[in-house]
C-alpha cells in the first residue's frame, strides 16, 4: 500500500483532503479496504468498491471529505485479500477548522485595470475592438472578520452583468488566476502591495463590449470546496451605495509603421539591422501600455543607411536625420492615415548607439534598439519603453523633468517623476506577454517606478500620460471616440493640442497638394533637407490661427497667392545645446504659383522656383511578369524645363495602395529586395519624378506576379506554455499576428486547435473550458494569400477531484 497525497504535514481548513495512492492485490481479489485518521480518536470509512475496486491499482485522486478530527490527525489506507491485511505508513494531516462566525469582507472596490490604475477606477477603461482588446485584469481584495485570523488557499469567480440585468457574452463567470492568503489584518492598501495577496482575473474579451459592465463575486472557494462563509460586501457596491459600473469606450487604434532603419560602417559592407526580437517587444510595449484596444503596426525596411550611428560629422547617422530620411521616404503616400506614425528603429550594434529623438506633436521619431546600457532593465530589450518615451513626443507628451533632464512640462502632478504618490495611489500593471518571457507584473511607485517620459529608471506609464495620449488620440480620430467629451475632461492636458483655423480637411482628398518637408536648426532658422512636392490625394494638413512660420504661394508680379501658418514640430531629446524642429506640412496648391517661399515673419527660409512643366518618366524594366527575390527596376525620365530630377520608388502588391520602397534617387533605376514585401498576382510598381517642386509619375500598365509571404510572427500571448488549469473553466487564449501581407486577419483565418479536443475556436482572443489532460495548442494564421504560419503551446488541463464523503464505520 502506498499514499502519495495528502502531504506530509499538510493542515487544511475544511475537513476533507486529497487522497490518491496505489494497491498491489498481489493477484487475489481485494474484498475490503479503509482509510483509517488516527487523533484522540480514531475514525474509520469504507473505501470499497467506492474507492478502491478488486483488482486493486491506483486510487484516486479524491478529496476525501469528513474523516478528519480538530487537530493532528494520522492518516493510513488499509486493504484486505485472502493472503492477509496491508497498510500504507502514516501521513499527518492537521486540520484547523475555521472558526464559528467567520466572514469574508471586500475591501473597496474590484479594481479593474489595463495599464495603470487607482482604487476607485478612475482611469478610463478601453473597450475590445473588432480585431483585438485590450487584456483587463480584475483585483479583488478581501479581509476577515469575527473569528478566524487568516484562511489561506483562497480562489474566487467572478461574474459580469449590464446595468439592466443582462449578462455579456462569453463565459458566464471565470476563475481567479491564483489562491490567496486572506488575514484579519488585511487592509486594501497593503492587499493592493502586492498581486499574490489579491484575487486576480483576466476578463474576456466578450466582457470588454462598450458600455457599462458590473463585477461581482459568484462565489469563493477554500481548498477547492465551496465557502460557506459570508461575504461582507462581495456583490461590489459603490461607496454610497448601488452596484459599481465601470464604463468600456471605445477609442481610436494607434497606428504606426515600425521601421528597419539598416546600416553600414563602410560601403559593401554588410547592412546591421535591429532583430525581429526588438521590433516585437516595442509592438508589445505598446499594446501593454498605450492607452488603446488595438496597435496597426506596419513593419516595413528602409533602404541601407550608408552611415554609422553615434558618430559625430558626415559619417554619423543621427535621429534628426533618420526622422528626416523617414519624413522623405513616406511624403508621397496618399492613402495613408493621417494620424499615422513612424517610428525609425537602429541597432546600437559593435557599441554605436544613436540617441533618439521625436516630432513633439509631429509624426516621426526614432531612436536605437538592443539590450545594454540600462541595469534595471533585464528584459534583453530596452527598445520596448524606448520607443515608447520617443512615440510618446507624436502624441505631444513632453517631458516632466527629473533624474538629469529638464522640464518643459510643469503639470506633471507627482514627486521624483513617479507613477504616483499617497495621495493618488496608481499602480502600473503590465499584462505581460508570455511569448516574450514577460510575466503579469506590478509596477508600484512605492518600487521606484516612474512615467516613461521621465529619464529615470523603472519606466512605465503614468495615469497622466496613459490620459494624455487618450485625448491626443480622441482630438485626432474624433469618430473613432463617441465618449471624447467623457474621456478628456480630467487628468493629464494634451499639451498644446491646437485648434485649426480652416475646416477639418485631413480626409479630404482629391485636387493637388504640396507636400513640405524639412530640418530646422535653432534659433538660427537654417533650413536643411528641404523638398517640396506637388502630388494629389494627401490629407491636408491641420494649421494655428497664427504663427511667424508660413507657407506661401507667390504667383506673377510677386503677388501673394495664399499664406499658409505652420508651427514647425520641435525636435525631443536632442544633445545638451543643440535645438531643431521638423517641417512636416501639407497645403493646397494653386497652379497660379511661380515661386515657394517658407518664411519667418519677413525673412524667407528657403525659395523654390515653380517651373513651367512637370516631369514625365516612364517604367522601362522589369519586362518578366513573374519575379523572384530581387528585381531591377528601371525608368526613363524627361524634364522639358532642364532641372535635375530625383526620384521616389512605391510598391503595391495589389495594384492599389503603395507602399515606399526608396526616395531621393539620382539614379534611373534601384534594386529591389522582394523578400521584404508582400506578395501577390497583381503587383505594380510606381516612379514619381520631381523636378524641386512639381512631379510626374508612371505606374506599371500589367500586373506583376510577387511571391506572397507567410504571416512574420505568429505568437500566443497568453496563456505561457506549461500554464496549469482547471479542466471545464475557462482559459484566456490571446494571439498576436504580423504579416506582410494583410495588416489585419480577420477572425475566421486564425483558428486555434487542442491536440484532444480539436477545434477550440476562432479569432485573436477565445476563451475555451478545456477537457482533462495535456494539451498541445495551436494557433494557426492564414492571409488572404492562403499562406500559413502557427504557434504551439503545451498546456494542463488537471482533473478535478470529486468529493468522496466518507462512510464511517463504527469502531
Amino acid at each position: 500500500m502506498t499514499v502519495n497525497q495528502p502531504e506530509a504535514g499538510s493542515t487544511v481548513q475544511n475537513n476533507q483532503f486529497i487522497l490518491r495512492g496505489n494497491v498491489d492485490a498481489k493477484g487475489a481479489p481485494i474484498t475490503s479496504a479503509t482509510v483509517v485518521a488516527e487523533s484522540a480518536t480514531i475514525r474509520t470509512a469504507t473505501a470499497y468498491p467506492s474507492l478502491i475496486d478488486a483488482d486493486g491499482g491506483r486510487f484516486g485522486p479524491v478529496n476525501f471529505n469528513g474523516l478528519l478530527s480538530p487537530g493532528a490527525n494520522l492518516v493510513r489506507v488499509t486493504a484486505t485479500n485472502c493472503l492477509g491485511t496491508g497498510a500504507s505508513s502514516f501521513r499527518r494531516v492537521d486540520l484547523s477548522q475555521i472558526p464559528s462566525g467567520t466572514r469574508f469582507k471586500q475591501l473597496g472596490m474590484i479594481e479593474m485595470s489595463q495599464a495603470i490604475q487607482e482604487p476607485n477606477n478612475s482611469v478610463p477603461l478601453v473597450a475590445a475592438a473588432a480585431t483585438a482588446h485590450k487584456r483587463t485584469f480584475a483585483r479583488v481584495y478581501l479581509g476577515l472578520e469575527g473569528g478566524a485570523s487568516s484562511i489561506s488557499s483562497v480562489t474566487g469567480r467572478l461574474t459580469a452583468s449590464r446595468p439592466d440585468g443582462s449578462r455579456p457574452g462569453g463565459p458566464t463567470s471565470i476563475d481567479s488566476s491564483n489562491a490567496i492568503t486572506v488575514e484579519a489584518a488585511n487592509s486594501r492598501d497593503n492587499a493592493r502591495s502586492d498581486l499574490a495577496t489579491s484575487l486576480n482575473f483576466e476578463l474576456p474579451r466578450e466582457w470588454l463590449t462598450p458600455g457599462k459592465l458590473h463585477l461581482q463575486l459568484d462565489r469563493l472557494e477554500i481548498e477547492g470546496a465551496q465557502s460557506t462563509l459570508l461575504c461582507v460586501g462581495c456583490e461590489n457596491p459603490f461607496p454610497g451605495g448601488g452596484p459599481a459600473v465601470k464604463t468600456f469606450h471605445k477609442v481610436p487604434p494607434v497606428r504606426i509603421w515600425l521601421v528597419n532603419v539598416p546600416w553600414r560602417s563602410s560601403p559593401g559592407a554588410a547592412p546591421i539591422t535591429p532583430t525581429q526580437f526588438d521590433i516585437d517587444m516595442l509592438a508589445s510595449w505598446l499594446r501593454r501600455a498605450y492607452p488603446t484596444a488595438e496597435v496597426l503596426d506596419t513593419q516595413l525596411t528602409m533602404p541601407t543607411e550608408d552611415r554609422t550611428p553615434g558618430v559625430k560629422g558626415k559619417r554619423g547617422l543621427s535621429c534628426k536625420e533618420v526622422n528626416s530620411a523617414l519624413s522623405e521616404w513616406v511624403q508621397t503616400l496618399p492613402g495613408e492615415h493621417p494620424s499615422t506614425r513612424f517610428y525609425g528603429v537602429v541597432s546600437d550594434a559593435g557599441g554605436n548607439f544613436m540617441r533618439g529623438c521625436a516630432q513633439i506633436g509631429g509624426r516621426f521619431g526614432s531612436g536605437p534598439a538592443g539590450s545594454n546600457g540600462w541595469p534595471w532593465d533585464s528584459d534583453g530589450a530596452y527598445t520596448d519603453w524606448y520607443g515608447g518615451h520617443e512615440i510618446g513626443h507624436t502624441y505631444n507628451r513632453k517631458h516632466p523633468g527629473f533624474c538629469e533632464e529638464s522640464s518643459d512640462d510643469g503639470k506633471f502632478p507627482y514627486p521624483n517623476g513617479r507613477i504616483g504618490d499617497f495621495g493618488a495611489d496608481f499602480q502600473g500593471l503590465d499584462s505581460g506577454d508570455s511569448t516574450l518571457g514577460l510575466p503579469l507584473q506590478l509596477n508600484d511607485w512605492r518600487n521606484g517606478w516612474t512615467d516613461v517620459m521621465t529619464y529615470c529608471n523603472n519606466q512605465w506609464i503614468s495615469d497622466y500620460t496613459y490620459r494624455g495620449i487618450l485625448k491626443r488620440l480622441c482630438s485626432e480620430e474624433k469618430p473613432n471616440c463617441p465618449n471624447r467629451s467623457e474621456l478628456t475632461r480630467a487628468g493629464g492636458s494634451p499639451a498644446g493640442v491646437r485648434n485649426s483655423a480652416a475646416p477639418d480637411l485631413l480626409r479630404k482628398k482629391g485636387g493637388r497638394r504640396l507636400a513640405v518637408n524639412g530640418s530646422l536648426a535653432l534659433p538660427s532658422n537654417k533650413l536643411s533637407r528641404t523638398q517640396l512636392s506637388v502630388l494629389r490625394g494627401l490629407p491636408i494638413s491641420k494649421r494655428p490661427r497664427k504663427s511667424p512660420y508660413a507657407i506661401k504661394l507667390v504667383g506673377r508680379s510677386e503677388r501673394t497667392l495664399k499664406r499658409y501658418p505652420f508651427e514647425p514640430k520641435i525636435e525631443s531629446d536632442l544633445p545638451p545645446g543643440e535645438e531643431a524642429a521638423a517641417i512636416d506640412e501639407v497645403v493646397p496648391f494653386d497652379v497660379a504659383a511661380r515661386r515657394i517661399e517658407i518664411t519667418r515673419g519677413p525673412k524667407v527660409l528657403r525659395s523654390a522656383r515653380v517651373s513651367q512643366h512637370a516631369p514625365s518618366v516612364k517604367l522601362t524594366a522589369p519586362k518578366k511578369k513573374k519575379l523572384k527575390k530581387r528585381v531591377k527596376v528601371r525608368w526613363r525620365a524627361r524634364d522639358a524645363d532642364g532641372g535635375r530630377l530625383t526620384y521616389t520608388l512605391l510598391y503595391s502588391h495589389r495594384g492599389k495602395n503603395f507602399l515606399p520602397v526608396a526616395s531621393g534617387l539620382r539614379k534611373r533605376s534601384y534594386r529591389v529586395d522582394l523578400r521584404r514585401l508582400p506578395g501577390g498576382r497583381k503587383a505594380k510598381f510606381r516612379v514619381i519624378a520631381n523636378d524641386g517642386v512639381l512631379t510626374g509619375s508612371a505606374t506599371s500598365t500589367r500586373g506583376l506576379k510577387v511571391p506572397a509571404k507567410s504571416p512574420t510572427s505568429v505568437s500566443i500571448a497568453t496563456p505561457r506554455s506549461g500554464a496549469t488549469f482547471d479542466a471545464g473553466q475557462p482559459v484566456q487564449m490571446v494571439t498576436i499576428v504580423d504579416d506582410l501581407q494583410d495588416p489585419r486577419l480577420p477572425a475566421k483565418k486564425l483558428v486555434w486547435r487542442s491536440s484532444i479536443q480539436g477545434k477550440l475556436g476562432k479569432g485573436a482572443a477565445i476563451a475555451p473550458r478545456l477537457d482533462p489532460g495535456t494539451h498541445e495548442v495551436t494557433l494557426s494564421a492564414t492571409n488572404s494569400a492562403g499562406k500559413k504560419s502557427a504557434a504551439s503551446i503545451t498546456v494542463r488541463a488537471a482533473a478535478v477531484p470529486p468529493i468522496v464523503n466518507a462512510i464511517l464505520i463504527a469502531p
